[in-house]
């Protein structure tokens, strides 16, 4: 499907397209969680806050994107942008940030580090590529389903559970136990390669 298209289909059912949305966008919309220096613990927390920004709060200001004056991944960073500029301006991270101010993670980068975040996005982006082939070979094969690739692709990006059980149509519990085959799945599939998920 074309992008207009697909855009136009997710703001009218973002439950129905959320596995396609992840696909298409998660590696940029991971991209600038990194750009904009979050880093551990405090990047996981602000990827699950952009993805429930985006499903929860957000799905009127992309209903806004004119295909005629750019490409809604140029949007899709500036929304992004915006919703992680609020979280740095949160008291929660301003008070972190004053707990670890001698930490290096919140530091300016400089040139190398920059690079060295461009090459770890990269590698990231290469994992997770891999990780949605093996995924399509397993519905394939009849190892897995739809609905097991949209667990997988919720609780990659941090969703909590509650949104996915409420995506998939399941109880949490199950999610859970779904989510934990496919992990040991995939984890053995990447040791296979000599990689691991980041």
């Amino acid at each position: 499907m074309e992008e207009t298209g697909f855009i136009q289909a997710f703001v009218s059912d973002p439950s129905g397209h959320w596995m396609e949305f992840t696909q298409r966008y998660g590696g940029v919309i991971k991209g600038q969680v990194f750009h904009l220096g979050f880093r551990g613990q405090d990047a996981e927390d602000a990827l699950q806050e952009v993805f429930y920004e985006l499903f929860k709060r957000d799905l009127a200001r992309i209903r806004q994107w004119n295909p005629q004056r750019g490409a809604f991944m140029t949007f899709l960073r500036v929304v992004v942008s915006r919703i992680l500029v609020d979280l740095h301006r949160s008291p929660k991270f301003r008070r972190d940030a004053q707990l670890d101010e001698n930490s290096p993670e919140l530091s300016c980068p400089s040139e190398g580090n920059k690079e060295a975040d461009a090459r770890e996005c990269a590698a990231e982006e290469e994992i997770f590529g891999l990780i949605q082939q093996h995924l399509r070979q397993l519905v394939q094969s009849g190892s897995a389903d739809a609905v097991d690739m949209l667990i997988f692709h919720c609780r990659y990006f941090e969703l909590p559970g509650a949104v996915t059980a409420r995506l998939t149509g399941l109880s949490e519990n199950a999610v859970n136990l779904r989510f934990h085959r496919l992990k040991q799945e995939i984890q053995k599939f990447l040791h296979l390669k000599g990689l691991q998920i980041i």
